[in-house]
């Protein structure tokens, strides 16, 4: 049993990670964020957690972060040098794998340059994979909101890789 609980949280952090990460930009402020989500977690550990429940609840403390994050963060301090999603080319071709790196770059800068309402959601149903009842849950909002968020995220990503959609065809 403790060896599966481990395992949870484990998959738990590198999950909270990635979307700290992919929120933030920075691999320092997305370590300290869920860190201090962990923390926040051990001092509630007399509340009976469920794995579902957790999950969610984490996410919220997350996210939350993440968007205290932003409040303190002035636009021009904020970088996009630091920007990989974590998409990697598997091209065995050297060519193909510089094309795809630079592909990856240009899509990960465009995810970036999304409002934080916008990226959070995408990144969450997208790269997270989670149902709209599940993100609704997680920004507090409804899935109406979640819905029109990811529409809006999906035109305007559309409209900022058109160029590199055409060179690709």
């Amino acid at each position: 049993m403790q060896s599966a609980l481990s395992e949870h949280f484990s998959r738990l952090f590198k999950d909270l990670y990635r979307f700290a990460y992919r929120m933030v930009g920075s691999r320092e402020t997305a370590e300290d964020i869920v860190q201090e989500a962990f923390l926040k977690m051990a001092k509630s550990q007399g509340q009976d957690f469920h794995a579902d429940r957790t999950r969610r609840w984490m996410f919220v403390v997350v996210r939350n972060s993440c968007v205290d994050h932003f409040r303190r963060v002035t636009v021009e301090q904020r970088s996009v040098t630091d920007s990989n999603l974590g998409i990697v080319s598997s091209a065995p071709n050297p060519a193909i794998a510089v094309y795809d790196c630079e592909r990856n770059d240009r899509i990960a800068k465009a995810v970036w340059e999304l409002s934080p309402l916008l990226r959070e959601t995408l990144i969450l149903r997208e790269f997270k994979n989670l149902n709209y009842t599940e993100i609704a849950d997680i920004v507090g909002c409804s899935t109406g909101t979640v819905k029109s968020r990811l529409a809006r995220a999906r035109l305007e990503l559309q409209q900022r890789l058109q160029p590199l959609m055409e060179l690709s065809q």
